[in-house]
């Protein structure tokens, strides 16, 4: 066995994440931004990529693709990656 790929692999489980070939969680679901402040729309999932524009409160998107990165719920969208759900706070909801 690789060690580091089963490592790896059990700690992505532990954080709630797909292992092994990802998975789309849904396709085609709309989301209604809810934060005051809005949400970054970024280039890939995660805080760790660049931002790329926002969506203000009250924006309605389209989400094709949904990822998990550190416990927080991640949405795709035709502009970049959201946070959907992020340390715990809501910043979107289905429509």
């Amino acid at each position: 066995y690789d060690y580091e790929a089963v490592r790896a692999a059990v700690n992505a489980y532990l954080r709630g994440e797909s292992f092994g070939a990802a998975k789309p969680v849904e396709t085609k679901a709309r989301y209604k931004i809810t934060t005051p402040s809005g949400v970054n729309v970024r280039e890939g999932a995660g805080k760790r990529y660049a931002v790329r524009k926002a969506y203000p409160m009250g924006t309605t998107v389209t989400v094709t693709q949904t990822a998990s990165e550190d416990g927080n719920l991640w949405g795709k969208t035709s502009d970049g990656w959201f946070a959907i759900r992020y340390q715990g706070a809501a910043y979107a909801s289905k429509v």
